[in-house]
């Protein structure tokens, strides 16, 4: 096998093959045990030291400096991987870190806000952010997808690789209330004696300028935290309501918890009964229309 045969395989095998398959499974990542959080530091290690792949034939061409020139990102996956390592930064070998400690790399639920027709829905998604000594917040995908692509520029440039394909860093696209291929759906896992880490950031979609910010609360709201039974996921319910269209309608359907939660949640009676003929019919199991309801 030729030497630029290994090179390219060594970069695939340790770094684009567990990136991509960290992809199509992050969203089922459970919550609690940092999974996520610990398979991209390792990228980032590997990331680093691949370095040290290319420099018996390239020597000190691709220098630290050097690389941190081609991509800034480079420095933060340097700080992670050196935190990866001695969990805290080695501040004699490498000065004017970035990032001080492991504790500064938080697995994160995002919990996001979207409108629609509807109403307000929610849109749950898992990443990694990076509190940086300069007080900057990075997410941790970017960071990988940055040193990922520059090194694949770097093997085409020396032709271990022609037209490789660049991954995409993380972006945020509003996916419509259905579309579920997005939403994190992973449970919450923990074991029994140990601590349990878990850390959310509730967002807002500004769809003026398409960004996240942060949602705000005060003092008067009052905070729940329930765990749904998995054994037990779905809600049968049978309700009554007045519509404009139907007048009174008696309905029962069977809903998961959070779907419920968001039909719950809308006060206008015409859009419940179009939500749950647009997107849930196959969970009704009665629907009626009656003169009044019971007790009236």
């Amino acid at each position: 096998m030729r030497d630029n045969d290994l090179i390219y395989e060594y970069f695939y095998q340790n770094i684009v093959s567990p990136y991509d398959e960290l992809q199509k499974k992050k969203k089922n990542i459970p919550l609690g045990e940092n999974k996520f959080k610990y398979e991209c530091v390792n990228l980032c290690f590997q990331l680093y030291h691949f370095k040290e792949k290319l420099a018996t034939k390239y020597q000190s061409k691709y220098s630290l400096e050097y690389l941190k020139a081609r991509c800034s990102d480079f420095g933060y996956i340097r700080d992670i991987a050196n935190i990866s390592k001695h969990h805290k930064w080695d501040s004699i070998k490498n000065p004017n870190p970035h990032i001080a400690s492991e504790e500064d790399i938080s697995e994160v639920l995002e919990i996001i806000d979207l409108k629609d027709d509807f109403g307000v829905y929610k849109v749950p998604r898992i990443v990694v952010r990076i509190q940086t000594v300069e007080n900057d917040i990075l997410y941790i995908s970017n960071l990988i997808g940055n040193a990922i692509n520059m090194w694949l520029d770097i093997l085409e440039e020396l032709g271990y690789v022609s037209n490789p394909k660049h991954v995409e860093l993380l972006t945020f696209i509003p996916p419509d209330r259905e579309n579920k291929n997005f939403y994190h759906t992973g449970t919450v896992s923990g074991v029994r004696g140990q601590n349990w880490n878990f850390q959310f950031s509730f967002l807002l979609y500004d769809y003026s300028s398409g960004k996240l910010v942060q949602k705000q609360f005060d003092d008067s709201m009052n905070w729940q935290f329930l765990l749904n039974n998995p054994s037990n996921p779905n809600t049968e319910v049978e309700t009554v309501f007045h519509t404009s269209e139907k007048g009174w309608v008696q309905v029962t359907f069977t809903l998961d918890y959070a779907t419920f939660e968001e039909f719950d949640s809308m006060r206008d009676n015409d859009k419940k009964i179009k939500y749950l003929l647009q997107y849930h019919q196959d969970k009704i199991t009665n629907m009626a229309e009656i003169d009044e309801p019971p007790g009236l």
